[in-house]
């Protein structure tokens, strides 16, 4: 019995749970399923524990990634999240937003009702900071043109920006190839804001440029 607790003690990664336990409590929950999976119903199944809980993981970070509004600041360059810098203001009848992961069925809703919230009467355009988006799926697909119809009714171009060849090339294979070719997709944020009209100094909210 010594033997085996000795053996056991020097295959557990004492460190790495401290680790965890001071900066992540996820993986340490994580953590502690496989080792007591292994110690209950043996190495397979507690492999196995891991391995399912860690991809539940990656699901629940991918349906909900990081995103923000974007807004400019006076004498700097580039857009800058306005939940991180109070100096940061939007851009007058502009919605830049960024999101930073792949659009697909579990997060899609997400992406659209934060776009649809934001509207304003005066909004002349959405731009979407997609330099994070590589990949959509075909649900996402349909969920964007079904947003840039409806926006284009309401007199709302919607783009695209700063993202991968890649991306125009997967729009084009789901049928929103006529988004690359109309424009909607840019290698830039101020590509697009000059298409949109408006040339900088941007006019910010509150009346700045």
């Amino acid at each position: 019995s010594a033997i085996v607790i000795s053996a056991l003690m020097g295959a557990v990664e004492v460190h790495l749970a401290k680790r965890l336990f001071k900066h992540d409590k996820r993986e340490l929950f994580i953590f502690g399923a496989a080792f007591f999976g292994v110690l209950i119903f043996g190495t397979v199944y507690g492999v196995m524990i891991g391995v399912v809980l860690s991809f539940v993981a990656v699901i629940i970070n991918t349906a909900n990634p990081k995103r923000s509004f974007l807004g400019a600041i006076e004498g700097h360059e580039g857009f800058h999240s306005l939940e991180r810098n109070t100096s940061a203001k939007a851009v007058e009848c502009v919605i830049l937003y960024r999101f930073s992961g792949n659009l697909y069925f579990a997060n899609i809703d997400l992406f659209v009702n934060d776009i649809e919230k934001a509207l304003k009467p005066d909004t002349k355009c959405v731009i979407v900071d997609s330099g994070a988006v590589c990949n959509i799926d075909i649900t996402a697909a349909d969920r964007i043109e079904t947003l840039q119809k409806s926006l284009e009714k309401s007199g709302v171009k919607l783009y695209f920006a700063s993202h991968i060849g890649s991306l125009n090339d997967r729009f084009r294979q789901l049928g929103l190839g006529y988004m690359v070719e109309k424009g909607n997709c840019r290698r830039t944020i101020p590509a697009a804001l000059r298409d949109a009209g408006f040339a900088p100094p941007y006019i910010t909210e509150g009346g700045g440029n």
